[in-house]
């Protein structure tokens, strides 16, 4: 791995243990979401929550097709483009091919599956929660949106699975007066206005 690859590897999931952290605080995913968001060119990156959260998902899954039996076995005899967006126009696509991912932002030219959300906020807060049931709400109301097959939409919650990674006890321990000032931080501005 080069250390452009490198640098951006790790920019990628420490953002993406960040957001996993913040918004296990549903209240602050909408102080998440008023962060500027401005484009990263070389890294072909915003610094728009869902777009960072994208990336270190697939990050994430390009280390696993290179670290991980079980998410390997996953990638046997697949080849397909599995594309999820946001209404609010972030968009990134993964191709899963001879036993690799890969990613693009932007819309793919031809995706066999796209998962597309109303908007970033309520992205991040479906696909963090892990929970099936916020897709199906997501999908009755008509604010989750599936095209192609529907399939990929079961090898996804498979895969999703083995994303997160596990955060060593000592680490957590450490973010948890972090998140203990964020909240004192957060409250300090929800008086003011």
């Amino acid at each position: 791995m080069s250390s452009i690859a490198a640098v951006v590897f790790v920019i990628c999931l420490l953002c993406y243990i960040l957001l996993k952290i913040f918004t296990a605080y549903a209240d602050y995913v909408d102080s998440i979401m008023a962060i500027p968001v401005v484009q990263l060119p070389l890294l072909n990156l915003s610094t728009h929550p869902f777009d960072l959260l994208l990336a270190g998902i697939g990050v994430r899954m390009m280390q696993l097709a290179r670290t991980n039996k079980p998410f390997q076995a996953l990638l046997v005899d697949r080849n397909f483009v599995m594309q999820i967006a946001s209404l609010d126009g972030i968009a990134r696509n993964f191709t899963i091919a001879n036993g690799q991912v890969t990613m693009a932002s932007g819309h793919a030219a031809k995706a066999d599956f796209t998962l597309r959300f109303r908007d970033g906020n309520q992205a991040i807060k479906i696909l963090t929660q892990g929970k099936p049931a916020a897709f199906m709400v997501g999908m009755q109301d008509g604010s989750v949106q599936m095209e192609g097959d529907f399939s990929l939409l079961m090898w996804f919650n498979q895969a999703s699975k083995m994303i997160v990674p596990k955060i060593p006890k000592p680490v957590l321990d450490k973010a948890k007066p972090v998140i203990a000032h964020a909240k004192k931080l957060h409250s300090r501005i929800r008086r003011r206005t």
